[in-house]
Parts: structure tokens; C-alpha cells; sequence
């Protein structure tokens, strides 16, 4: 079974992607086309900055993956209320990613959840094998 924690990957494509395809090998490869070809910008864009913010989090989420998704970069608030991410089955299933979290984003130390977000994408890059 397909990971759709929206419901309509049916209707709509994984995660309703661009080409809505329902495919999880072309969503992989497009994303990884995305991410790639979005990395400079998003490190160039985050360098400029004195003092990072909520919106650059939601800026480079559309850098690296608005040619894949039409809702990257926007606040889940707005895109999915209701969604709770969950990961397992219904015996170890774990939720995180609650929407209300996304609020407390704003309120949060923006700088130490940067911080996080660039570890990740440093461990993303060399695991893709890319130099930044």
C-alpha cells in the first residue's frame, strides 16, 4: 500500500503532484530533479539572509520542490488542516507532523529549527552524492 496520507492519490497523484501521477518511482524522480536543480538557489537565498525566518522555510520548500508539488511552500495550515502525518500501522503507529504545529512553528526558535532543516538537507546531498 501506497503511503497517502491526503486519501486521494487516486484522483489526484501521489501527494497530488504536478503530472498526478500515482507512480512512486517518477514522484521519487521528480522530486530528486527538483531538489537538485532548486539546491543552489535555496543555499544562495538562505546565505543572504542576516535573520531567517518562517517564510524562508516556506520559500525553500518552493524552491526545492514547487516544480513537483503546486502546494509546496505553503503553510499545512492552509493546505491540510486536518492532516496528521502518521508513520506504521495501526499497532506501532506513530503520529507527528500535527498542523497545530505548524503555528508554533512561527513562535519557536526559528534559528535552531533552520539549523535542524540544513542538517538534513546536508544529509540529504550526500546521500544523493551532490556537492553544494
Amino acid at each position: 500500500m501506497t503511503f497517502d496520507p491526503i486519501g486521494d492519490s487516486e484522483t489526484r497523484g501521489y501527494l497530488r503532484n504536478v503530472a498526478r501521477t500515482k507512480d512512486s518511482k517518477i514522484v521519487r524522480q521528480m522530486e530528486h530533479a527538483s531538489f537538485t536543480t532548486g539546491l543552489d538557489t535555496a543555499f544562495a537565498k538562505l546565505a543572504s539572509q542576516k535573520q531567517l525566518s518562517y517564510g524562508d522555510v516556506l520559500d525553500t520548500h518552493k524552491t526545492l520542490f514547487g516544480a513537483v508539488y503546486p502546494w509546496a511552500g505553503q503553510d499545512r495550515l492552509t493546505t491540510a488542516p486536518r492532516l496528521v502525518v502518521s508513520k506504521g500501522n495501526d499497532r506501532s503507529k506513530i503520529s507527528f507532523a500535527y498542523p497545530q504545529d505548524s503555528g508554533d512553528f512561527q513562535r519557536r526558535n526559528v534559528l535552531d529549527l533552520l539549523t535542524k532543516l540544513a542538517l538534513g538537507l546536508i544529509q540529504i546531498v550526500s546521500l544523493l552524492q551532490i556537492e553544494p
